[in-house]
């Protein structure tokens, strides 16, 4: 395959929080976006073992939150990326988060409801998609924008 017949694709990167918030309290629109966007989703295997991990949790809602991200995972994310660029099994989710984001081929957006690591996208100026007041929040660098209107009080 010649480098012409490479896809450039979009990747939604996946993060834990993103994805525990979003199995157990699903905002129509943003299913609305994902369907129209175009954008694969995709996660970090090591989003799946921090998961499982809080899956054996004392906390009985953060157990069940993360087993139903978990279940999620087979019916939603097109894509479980083996990725670890020289790094041991201790590195931090959200390093390789940004790091697979900085590094890919493809263009990709990091989901993630995390204030540490929005900060560190908004440094490195890339792109996310989080909530704010419960809404959908997508952002670009090129743009910014709420993926609903809010609606009259």
């Amino acid at each position: 395959m010649g480098a012409g017949n490479k896809r450039i694709m979009t990747l939604l990167l996946c993060d834990t929080n993103f994805l525990m918030k979003v199995t157990t309290e699903p905002l129509p629109e943003l299913a609305g976006f994902l369907a129209d966007s175009g954008l694969e989703l995709v996660t970090l295997q090591k989003i799946e073992t921090e998961l499982k991990g809080l899956e054996q949790s004392k906390n009985r809602s953060t157990a069940r939150n993360a087993r139903s991200a978990l279940r999620s995972l087979d019916t939603h994310i097109v894509n479980m990326l083996k990725y670890r660029p020289g790094s041991s099994e201790k590195t931090d989710a959200d390093a390789l988060l940004v790091d697979f984001a900085a590094h890919s081929k493809n263009r990709v957006v990091v989901a993630t409801l995390d204030h540490s690591l929005l900060s560190i996208l908004e440094r490195k100026r890339l792109p996310y998609l989080t909530l704010r007041n419960n809404r959908p929040f997508f952002r670009t660098f090129e743009s910014a924008t709420y993926l609903l209107d809010k609606g009259p009080k």
